[in-house]
Formats: C-alpha cells, structure tokens, sequence
C-alpha cells in the first residue's frame, strides 16, 4: 500500500484490519493482496470523509453507532465520484462493492463486540447489531440505483 494519509488511516483502524485480516484468510491467492489494499483504501477514504462531517468519530467502530445512522450517505457518494446531475457513479459497481464491504465490517463489529475484543468492549451488543442490520440495507437500497447503469 502506498505510504500516504490514507493508508496511515487504513492500518490504525482496528475494524478496517480485521476487515482486511478476515478477507485474506478467505481468499488465499496471491492476487488477493492488491484486492485486500484497495478495499482498505476505500474504507479508510470513506472514514476519513466521515471524519470530515462528523469530526467526533474516532474510528470505523465510531461511525457504525446508532447516532451517525444516517452520516453514511453523503460520504459514500463523495468517495464513489456521485455525479448528481446525471444521478449517478463515475464507478456504478463502487456502491454495490462499498455496501457490501460495509455490512462484512458491520458483521466483524458484532463479532468483536460480543466477544468483547479490543476497543469494543462498551457495546449494547443488541441495539449495535440492529443498527449495523440497518446500515446495511440503507447502502444496499439507497446505492442500488447506480446499478441500473451498468453496461450490459
């Protein structure tokens, strides 16, 4: 990963690791690393653009609490070139891959939080495991758009 801000960001977030040490665990080729660098590249863009809206999240965990629900929206529009006027990504499958990415680290805090591992420790599990559901399905409904502009 190039040494810049962004990868800085990627390797200091706990969830952000743990996202990329699960997904090489499951795909073991060696191509994978590159794959594994970008997702975590966009990961890291998408809380450093989190951070900029909303400057009292501290970390990927932060931003999947229940008061910054409705915070995903924009910045993944933003780190998805969102072109509003044409109402539509410069990478329509960016929304479907970042969603997608997102609900595996929704799942992994989960996983975290009930195990009480690392920075996790003060969940209310139930209510973090609802929200994250809910994340989910917000980025899948709301990006799922961009997807009716996809070549065939």
């Amino acid at each position: 990963m190039r040494a810049d801000k962004i990868s800085l960001v990627a390797k200091s977030d706990v969830l952000i690791c743990e996202y990329a040490s699960q997904y090489l665990k499951t795909h073991r080729e060696q191509h994978f690393v590159n794959v594994v660098s970008r997702k975590m590249r966009e990961m890291a863009k998408l809380l450093i653009e989190l951070r900029k809206s909303k400057p009292t999240i501290i970390n990927f965990f932060d931003a999947l609490k229940p008061e910054h629900y409705d915070d995903f929206v924009a910045p993944t529009k933003i780190v998805g070139k969102f072109d509003a006027e044409k109402d539509r990504f410069d990478s329509p499958t960016f929304a479907m891959n970042i969603a997608t990415s997102i609900k595996q680290c929704c799942n992994l805090a989960i996983m975290m939080a009930l195990k009480k591992h690392g920075p996790y420790t003060e969940v209310r599990t139930v209510l973090f495991s609802c929200l994250a559901q809910n994340i989910s399905q917000l980025l899948s409904r709301h990006f799922v758009i961009g997807l009716h502009y996809l070549p065939h």
